[in-house]
């Protein structure tokens, strides 16, 4: 694949590549090898990206530390609108592009790349990592949402979706303008973790490692699991739960998960943080099955799964069945699924997964094999594809 044979492409978004932030994880895979065809207008996070092939210019608002730390918080994205809008008409007069792409969840910024393709004339795209509407952001983006959905998905021309089961919500009300582009890794990514696979020997205490942000839409599942882990420790089996990620231990502790068999721990380097999940014996990813979301949780993909994968570690899964993730989890046998809260199910699932090495070893091998069918490989011609169609429609 020539690099010319790639549509020059904007793509404005909150968070850019490279970045150790889920959503900007999903774009550098995505385009890596190709990355010269892309620019970014991005907020700024004080990353250097001198050295990274795309051209990445951030935005700057004035007073938006000020506002978030104030009453008015809730208005701090809407600072982000006009700057966004500057730099990327800006951009386009330096470096030309032939298509503009808006990504979600960062409504400001998707707000901003459709009236920066609108004035510019050029095809916008709407690529979602979260549904538009039911996403997790705060009030008045979700009022804000609902103005702008109709408008936004008439002017794509395009829509790229994570999962089918967002591609089935959207398609009845856009057609054929929904397409899905996967989570991808790359193949040197998989390479590397087919090479350090990790000990599959359960110790004792056993660990189990949950990644990620710690939120409504995860917690009934986390809180099961936390007094799974009190259960079975009672019971003379010692197993400890590892909340790995940016969580203030005093709210934990209000949510209920804090006890001595718990460690919140945070790691900032990429490397430590995949050290830290080898290190588990088993790794858990949540859906919640009370949720303020529930369209989001029903079709949303964790997107810490393909580095559990990476880890070599298996997968503890607690989530509803009828959630588009659970079915894939069954569908591809890559972790085991329990469509439960209740604190025996829970327990008994941890005490299986641990005594059994056969099903450990299973599980690591599936989550390899959905590795490498979601290669970046096989995903990014998908990603040329609609873009190059997109430009070669255009009058």
């Amino acid at each position: 694949m020539k690099l010319t044979d790639w549509p020059r492409t904007l793509v404005v978004t909150q968070l850019a590549p490279p970045s150790h932030a889920a959503s900007a994880r999903v774009i550098e895979r995505l385009i890596a090898g190709v990355e010269s065809s892309f620019s970014f207008v991005h907020g700024d996070d004080g990353i250097d990206r001198t050295d990274y092939p795309a051209h990445c210019e951030a935005v700057r608002p004035r007073g938006v530390a000020t506002v978030a730390r104030s009453r008015l918080w809730r208005l701090e994205p809407l600072l982000w609108s006009r700057p966004a809008v500057r730099t990327g008409l800006a951009l386009l007069k330096r470096r030309p592009a032939d298509v503009v792409v808006g990504w979600h969840p960062n409504l400001v910024f998707v707000a901003a790349a459709a009236r920066v393709a609108a004035v510019r004339r050029l095809p916008f795209v709407l690529a979602l990592c979260d549904l538009f509407v039911e996403s997790r952001v705060n009030p008045v983006e979700r009022l804000w949402a609902r103005r702008l959905e109709q408008k936004l998905f008439k002017q794509a021309v395009a829509v790229v979706c994570l999962t089918e089961a967002m591609c089935d919500f959207y398609a009845p009300r856009w057609g054929s303008k929904c397409h899905v582009i996967p989570h991808s890794l790359t193949s040197q990514e998989i390479a590397d973790a087919v090479a350090r696979r990790p000990s599959l020997v359960a110790r004792s205490p056993a660990r189990i490692t949950y990644a990620g942000g710690v939120y409504q839409a995860r917690l009934d599942s986390l809180i099961a699991v936390k007094q799974a882990v009190d259960e079975l420790n009672a019971s003379g089996v010692p197993v400890s739960l590892c909340i790995l990620g940016k969580n203030d231990a005093a709210l934990l502790r209000e949510m209920g998960l804090h006890g001595p068999y718990v460690e919140a721990k945070f790691v900032e380097d990429r490397t430590a943080y995949m050290d830290e999940l080898r290190k588990a014996d088993l790794l858990l990813s949540t859906i919640a099955f009370q949720s303020d979301y529930p369209l989001q949780d029903q079709t949303c993909f964790p997107t810490k799964t393909f580095d559990y994968f990476l880890a070599g570690k298996p997968v503890l899964v607690i989530a509803p069945s009828a959630t588009s993730y659970a079915q894939y989890v069954q569908r591809h046998a890559c972790g085991v699924l329990v469509d439960s809260t209740d604190t025996n199910t829970v327990a008994a699932a941890i005490k299986a997964l641990l005594s059994n090495p056969a099903l450990r070893m299973a599980l690591v091998a599936s989550g390899f094999a959905q590795s490498k069918a979601n290669a970046q490989s096989v995903v990014q011609p998908v990603l040329r594809s609609i873009l190059k169609g997109i430009i070669d429609k255009q009058p």
